[in-house]
């Protein structure tokens, strides 16, 4: 029926006519009727920005049926964890269950509509066609005729004008501007939310991608350079797609002629690699961003919708979409208009339903929005977007800020965060201050994605429970009760936050485990990489060849995989390629791992190269060269026919950048005596007791320190004491099979913290380790094979005390 809307049109409108002639009166009824429904679909305002009948302007066609984003998540996710599938491929299965029913949606519903357009583009009065499934609506240019015609078809609910939107900004002041906690190098404003002390326990926002719809962002930015996802430290190699999209222009770079955006990114993820310019709450997370405002800080809802499609399936330029690499959040320090407009509350439920935590700054005044009561911006005022106030430094509202309630009758803003006097990066490698609630809510995005990074099995609406109910309540004279409308639920608190998702979303102790240790090396890289350029590759059953490897993969930002000798693990080749890897080096030669298994790789398109020596010591010693191309002040000596102590210093060694080469008991290996010369070695940390590394060995080393206990589980402790570390998250693996610790040690590295060594029950030196250092989270590498449930238990009974 609806093909001949337009032939069924007509036929009423003859009918009208006929009528008309017989009875004037009807048809001017008629008529009224027929306007008065248009007038609901499209506004005599809109209608009168046409200056002529030729004239076209840009407006939005959205339909009346729209997807039930949430039922078809839920649907998706309950069959998901019915399949035993892993948490992160239920939350894609989630996340392309929306796209596929927003998409079925679109498809279905626009059909007629593009039909009727693609004849008036044919005709000359439309052009730049453009069909949204996050909103099932069509954006085109036209004329008025067009717009009028389109409001008669029973599917269209309304023709909306394209609109123009604003960056939420106040005063900036550009230049290098002193650090004002020069002591610690951190911002007032990070540090008001509590940022380091999560930190401090092991929260930094690692493995979280936060996105920002802003004017852009100014990659090669010292702060913000290597937190780019596009960009990889190690190789110093860049790659755009995926993590950079511009609605504007096309640009394929990411810049930022504005600033706006480059100053909010700052406050996300920001600091510089030196340690100085603390300016991000989470600087441990990556960031992609979508340009979509101009240089004057304007942006039209056409590009808006453009970016909010892009965030939810990430997009190359020949039109792949990747919802794989969406973001985990997404920072929105922008809106227009208040009171009830929904033009853009399809796209919140969409993210929020696909697992995309929706930040909103809930805007200025500005001289068309005075403020007052009710004057918190669209989107913000949205019950699905998180809207964030702004304070002062003495926890005052700023008086920018605006207020709640929103047309819903909800409290808004949800919590407020520093914005007044915000220290953020500027283009050009420049740091600057800005107010405005547009600094604000990028320190809660950044605060989410420490939830995140902490419990990533939590829903939105969970993490929106624990954001409100942590903050800290804040009044005063004007709202006196909490919450309230000025200050929502109060000022985000980062730690509690943290501490409130853990006891949440996960018991203290927990495991990174899977069916089998090639399994269990693959969970642990889908925890800690959303991508990678380089995967280690090694066998699994037997990985003399990699016990020097985890400095290697800390430098390269590589995680270890393991592989059968003469076939590929299928599972292992996926997740090679889910993180878009293109190369794998092999640790060991042929005998270790056959020709068909590089022969596979390199089928798939990866490039592959082998590190491999005559023996696992001088393997070790090739792993060195490259670990410190310029030489090494020290080296770690382990015995490489033991595993256990190589393995406890692993993750240490690798944060510092220190080479692990490898010895006989009784006889120093002559690659391994060659390589401390060509490392230029002053300092040799040995570990183990004599047994593992003979005194006649320790004489041939330059200034040679022993690390060693009377066992494996104490060598283990020594080591953590020698090294010393400050993290109150540690990981735990079996002291007696090693290929759980080898691929966690990366992990480990990667979050600046280390690996306890553990037996059938736990060792009584590791046990007084953990109450000492006052750990408060424990993540165990292998299942219960490994290490039983009774032991876990023993974990989380030493946490508690």
């Amino acid at each position: 029926m609806k093909k001949k809307k337009q032939n069924l049109s007509y036929i009423i409108l003859v009918l009208i006519m006929i009528l008309s002639m017989l009875n004037p009166s009807l048809a001017l009824a008629n008529g009224s009727v027929h306007r008065a429904d248009n007038q609901e679909k499209i506004s005599a305002q809109f209608l009168n920005e046409f200056s002529s009948d030729e004239e076209k302007l840009t407006f939005i066609i959205k339909l009346k049926e729209q997807t039930d984003t949430e039922v078809a998540a839920e649907s998706a996710r309950a069959k998901a964890e019915q399949s035993r599938a892993s948490l992160q491929e239920i939350e894609l299965n989630q996340h392309k269950a929306v796209i596929t029913a927003l998409k079925h949606t679109s498809e279905q519903e626009q059909q007629d509509l593009l039909s009727y357009l693609k004849e008036q583009e044919d005709l000359g009065n439309a052009t730049n066609i453009k069909p949204y499934y996050i909103i099932n609506g069509i954006v085109v240019t036209a004329t008025k005729e067009v717009a009028e015609e389109v409001s008669t078809f029973s599917e269209v609910e309304k023709v909306l004008a394209n609109e123009t939107r604003f960056l939420h900004e106040t005063t900036k002041s550009a230049g290098n501007v002193s650090v004002q906690n020069a002591a610690q190098n951190i911002e007032w404003n990070i540090d008001r939310v509590g940022a380091p002390e999560a930190w401090s326990s092991g929260f930094n926002g690692t493995g979280v991608v936060v996105a920002t719809i802003d004017s852009g962002v100014d990659w090669k930015h010292p702060a913000l350079k290597e937190k780019y996802r596009g960009y990889n430290a190690k190789t110093g190699k860049v790659n755009h797609q995926y993590s950079w999209f511009n609605a504007v222009e096309g640009s394929k770079v990411p810049y930022d002629p504005h600033g706006h955006g480059t100053h909010v990114t700052g406050t996300i993820v920001g600091s510089e690699p030196n340690g100085t310019n603390k300016i991000g709450v989470a600087p441990g997370a990556k960031w992609i961003a979508v340009k979509a405002f101009g240089d004057d800080g304007s942006a039209t809802d056409a590009d808006l919708l453009e970016a909010a499609q892009w965030i939810l399936a990430p997009t190359d330029e020949a039109g792949n979409e990747r919802p794989d690499l969406a973001p985990d959040i997404v920072n929105n320090s922008w809106g227009g208009g208040r009171d009830l407009d929904e033009w853009y509350r399809d796209v919140v439920r969409a993210w929020k339903a696909a697992g995309i935590f929706p930040v909103f700054a809930a805007g200025n005044t500005t001289w068309d929005n005075p403020g007052g009561p009710g004057s918190v911006n669209v989107p913000a005022n949205y019950p699905e977007s998180f809207a964030v106030g702004a304070t002062d430094q003495n926890n005052n509202l700023a008086s920018f800020s605006l207020l709640g309630p929103s047309p819903y009758k909800k409290i808004k803003p949800d919590v407020t965060a520093p914005g007044v006097g915000i220290r953020s990066a500027l283009p050009g490698g420049k740091y600057g201050n800005d107010n405005g609630t547009s600094m604000a809510a990028p320190a809660v995005a950044g605060v989410v994605a420490l939830l995140y990074q902490a419990a990533p099995d939590l829903s939105i609406d969970q993490m929106i429970e624990i954001l409100t109910k942590t903050a800290k309540p804040l009044t005063d004279k004007k709202y006196p009760k909490h919450p309230n409308n000025g200050y929502g639920y109060g000022l985000v608190q980062a730690m509690p936050a943290v501490t409130a998702a853990l006891a949440a979303g996960k018991e203290p102790v927990t495991r990174i485990a899977g069916y089998s240790r090639y399994d269990t090396a693959i969970e642990v890289s889908r925890v800690g990489w959303n991508t990678a350029n380089t995967v280690i590759l090694t066998r699994g059953d037997n990985f003399a060849d990699a016990l020097s490897g985890v400095p290697l993969a800390s430098k390269l930002d590589a995680p270890v995989l393991l592989t059968h000798s003469n076939k590929l693990y299928g599972p292992t080749l996926r997740e090679i390629k889910r993180l878009r890897a293109s190369n794998v080096i092999i640790l060991g030669g042929d005998i270790a791992i056959k020709k068909a298994v590089a022969a596979e790789l390199e089928k798939a398109g990866i490039k592959v190269r082998r590190i491999s020596g005559h023996s696992r010591t001088d393997t070790a010693a090739l792993i060195a060269s490259e670990v410190s191309p310029n030489g090494s002040k020290k080296v770690v000596i382990a015995n490489g026919y033991d595993f256990p102590d190589a393995l406890s210093i692993a993750s240490y060694a690798a944060n510092e950048g220190i080479p692990i080469l490898l010895t006989e008991s009784t006889k120093l290996p002559a690659g391994t005596k060659a390589s401390i010369n060509k490392l230029k070695a002053k300092e040799t940390i040995v570990v183990g007791g004599p047994l593992a590394v003979n005194e006649s060995i320790m004489n041939q080393l330059p200034n040679p320190i022993r690390i060693s206990g009377q066992s494996r589980y104490d060598t283990n402790i020594e080591i953590a004491k020698y090294f010393g570390i400050n993290n109150k998250h540690m990981y735990v693996a079996t002291g007696k099979n090693y290929a759980d610790a080898l691929t966690g040690a990366v992990l480990a590295a990667k979050n600046n913290s280390a690996i306890l060594l553990v037996h059938k029950v736990i060792p009584d030196i590791t046990s007084t380790y953990i109450k000492n250092q006052a750990l408060e989270r424990l993540t165990i590498f292998g299942g219960n094979v490994a290490i039983k449930a009774e032991q876990a238990n023993q974990l989380k009974q030493l946490l508690a005390k």
